[in-house]
């Protein structure tokens, strides 16, 4: 499980880098679909949709606690567009990012944390 932690702390240490799930799998020593197969068994869901909800949960916090323009954030997180960035936000918060911002609230951060290994076990065996 080691290996998986390894994966995680290789994600939170790339958020703003344009990394691949053979990437992060490298970073694991797993082949990718072992990888892969391994970290939806512990998160219950896959490498790329957990890395997909961290951006987002910085591109919320950005639109509240900064003033940044929504297009330098969008580029920032590995998005190739604000439309792209518009509707991946949209996706996950059910609001623009425009309105997210204007409304001030802090919903739904997914902050990194660490799973307990009995966990991953219990659903690996």
């Amino acid at each position: 499980m080691e290996r998986i932690f390894r994966s995680v702390d290789f994600i939170e240490g790339n958020l703003y880098e344009d990394i691949s799930i053979q990437d992060i799998a490298c970073a694991s020593n797993l082949s990718t679909h072992h990888f892969c197969r391994k970290f939806k068994c512990c998160f219950g869901e896959s490498p790329v949709v957990y890395l997909r909800k961290r951006r987002m949960t910085l591109a919320a916090k950005a639109l509240i606690e900064e003033k940044e323009e929504i297009l330098s954030i969008a580029l920032n997180l590995q998005f190739n567009s604000q439309e792209a960035f518009t509707r991946a936000f949209k996706a996950h918060f059910n609001r623009t990012p425009a309105r997210y911002r204007k409304m001030g609230d802090a919903l739904s951060f997914l902050f990194c944390h660490r799973i307990q290994t009995t966990t991953c076990v219990k659903k690996d065996v």
